[in-house]
């Protein structure tokens, strides 16, 4: 194995003289037949050096349990790694995934359902093959084994499961009055195991293709707007005589008085003021229009006081200004 992953012999000979060899090789071995690349198995070997020399294991160590168990949770790596949280973070899912492999930490939470090892697979593969972060693979082997542990329950293996009974699972959130986003993210994590279980064989091909999260809409938790108690008392915080303030209170009463995007409230110029004719002209720079409004008697007392108070006398054109010259 060694051999296949290095290729320098002082590096080979390192691996192979330090501690614990059949029981690394071992677990190297079962990567490499589940499907793990080389890269990573490179990574996972020197995972396994890193940790022999942390927690001090040897061969023929009646200590190796309680050594795991004490230090594991407890330890920390070395100074060059504290930096790299990423880094951290694969260290760790590579030495507690070998260590559960080998039975070395004790499992204080009892077998769920008759697919475990199906999970366990599927976590390794994402975190290893395409580095999942550990809470988003923490995350979806939740939803994963709900929909085992609810499979479990109706006596249904996963070779058998067809799109119907995962429709069934889905809808039970939607009785739960789960929202559509968290629906959207459940039956996002729940494809993506279908699918790869599809490739390995677990279960009908082209299963995955059938679950349908519902769609979900930029935005659709953010409030449609303000209500009037909110927009009053939006205004009250401009009622002020410092130039910030009256600057504010003139773009805020053209957003609140018209509806006006913040592109056509920053694109307006001095000459879309028609004072005389009471008319505001406003350019939409999405539709490439320009609409007249009627100049509302509020805005215009608003706008004036700005251009006599605040407004520096400058041959720009553009209404609105910084109040601090670049």
């Amino acid at each position: 194995m060694f051999e296949v992953l290095f290729s320098r012999q002082d590096a080979i000979a390192r691996y192979r003289s330090a501690p614990l060899l059949k029981e690394r090789l071992l677990y190297l071995a079962h990567c490499k037949q589940i499907g793990i690349k080389l890269e990573t198995l490179c990574k996972i070997a020197a995972c396994q050096l890193d940790l022999v020399r942390i927690l001090d294991l040897q061969d023929n160590d009646n200590s190796i349990l309680l050594k795991v168990e004490n230090g594991f949770r407890l330890w920390s790596l070395p100074a060059e790694r504290k930096s790299r949280p990423l880094s951290r973070r694969r260290f760790l899912g590579y030495a507690e995934r070998w260590m559960r492999f080998m039975g070395w930490l004790e499992e204080h939470e009892a077998t769920r359902h008759s697919h475990t090892r199906e999970v366990t697979i599927f976590a390794a593969r994402m975190s290893s093959e395409h580095g999942w972060a550990d809470t988003t693979v923490e995350g979806c082997c939740r939803t994963v084994n709900c929909f085992f542990d609810w499979l479990d329950g109706r006596g249904v293996d996963l070779a058998s499961v067809g799109i119907a009974m995962i429709d069934q699972f889905v809808a039970r959130y939607h009785a739960r009055g789960c929202s559509r986003s968290t629906i959207h993210l459940y039956a996002q994590q729940l494809r993506g195991f279908v699918r790869f279980a599809g490739q390995q064989g677990w279960c009908k091909p082209g299963l995955a293709d059938g679950i349908m999260p519902p769609q979900r809409y930029p935005g659709e938790a953010i409030p449609k707007g303000l209500s009037r108690d909110e927009v009053i008392r939006l205004l009250a915080t401009t009622e002020g005589d410092r130039p910030y303030d009256i600057r504010a209170r003139a773009i805020l009463m053209l957003l609140i008085t018209y509806g006006l995007r913040a592109g056509e409230v920053s694109g307006l110029q001095l000459g879309d003021f028609d004072w005389e004719q009471e008319m505001l002209r406003v350019r939409c720079p999405k539709p490439g229009r320009t609409h007249l409004y009627p100049l509302s008697p509020g805005v215009g007392l608003t706008v004036l006081r700005y251009l006599r108070e605040v407004r520096p006398a400058h041959p720009e054109r553009r209404l609105f200004l910084t109040m601090r010259a670049p």
